[in-house]
């Protein structure tokens, strides 16, 4: 019910929160989706993007009701992101850093789709590719003493080439609740 709320907020034009300060090395977060299929016929309806600055705050949403077969999602993507990053054009230096956001592990055909649109528009962009997958068997702990045991909040773990665990969820010294 929350995430509804605050999803319907921030659509209708009201900023429900933002960072108090930039987040470093980011310039737009970019969440992919797109909907389930559409009664049985096999085609999706192209999603959308949700585009997002620095300091967290929802600039706009843009998408397509055009249906699309599943096998056909990375030029999809393509599209949606050359229009998306036109879109924020006049916002964007010649060396932007953008953050993809999807809530599944992005293929190498999507990964590339994206990355060819991205480069289309600004060559010299650093881009990334954000996945949560909340259901990892990792686990990570913190032995110290001054916190419970879990891994801090915010803190991350480097686990190979372009892979980073970040803790969401572990101890705060300024609250005692999880987020």
């Amino acid at each position: 019910d929350l995430n509804l709320a605050l999803n319907i907020t921030a659509k209708v034009g009201v900023t429900p929160w933002v960072l108090p300060e930039s987040i470093p090395d980011a310039d737009f977060f970019i969440g992919l989706s797109y909907t389930a299929s559409t009664r049985g016929s096999g085609q999706r309806l192209m999603g959308f993007v949700n585009v997002f600055n620095a300091y967290g705050r929802w600039e706009f949403y843009s998408g397509s009701a055009e249906p699309f077969p599943y096998e056909e999602r990375a030029q999809s993507y393509e599209r949606l992101i050359r229009q998306t990053l036109e879109r924020l054009n006049h916002q964007l230096s010649d060396t932007p850093r953008v953050h993809f956001h999807y809530s599944a592990r992005f293929s190498r055909e999507d990964r590339d789709a994206i990355l060819r649109a991205a480069r289309s528009v600004r060559p010299r962009g650093t881009y990334s590719f954000v996945w949560v997958n909340s259901h990892h068997p990792v686990r990570l702990y913190d032995g110290r003493p001054e916190g419970d045991g879990s891994l801090a909040r915010g803190s991350y773990v480097l686990g190979g080439p372009g892979q980073v665990y970040l803790s969401t969820t572990g101890f705060n010294p300024y609250r005692t609740v999880l987020g």
